[in-house]
């Protein structure tokens, strides 16, 4: 996601997401330009990423926590869900700060929580 927020191409950036995101939250025209901008925005904020831990949720999700790199030299922390669809990893979303690393805890795009 982060490498095709830097391209101009929605098609590329949209795959990035889980289905169901793209079919409920993503699905109209405007709102698919809206995501586009989204991401090419905040990707030109960041000057470089790290990944600073992961947590396994079976074969196929993670919860992945990223420091962004500021321009500035600052950081910004995000907790990013990630699920395995196919071969590919796609972006299921963001957790806050106090939601527990916890089987039974996190609801994922599919409906199901583990």
């Amino acid at each position: 996601m982060m490498w095709a927020g830097t391209t101009p191409d929605a098609a590329t950036i949209l795959a990035c997401f889980a289905p169901e995101a793209v079919q409920s939250e993503i699905r109209t025209e405007a709102q698919q330009k809206k995501c586009v901008e989204v991401v090419s925005r905040s990707n030109s904020r960041w000057s470089g990423y790290r990944v600073l831990d992961r947590q396994n949720f079976g074969d196929d999700r993670m919860v992945t926590t990223v420091s962004y790199q500021t321009a500035d030299g600052g950081s910004v922390l995000d907790r990013l869900k990630l699920r395995r669809i196919g071969s590919e990893w796609k972006f299921d979303g963001q957790l806050g700060e106090d939601t527990e690393l916890k089987p039974g805890r996190i609801r994922w795009g599919d409906g199901l929580v583990k």
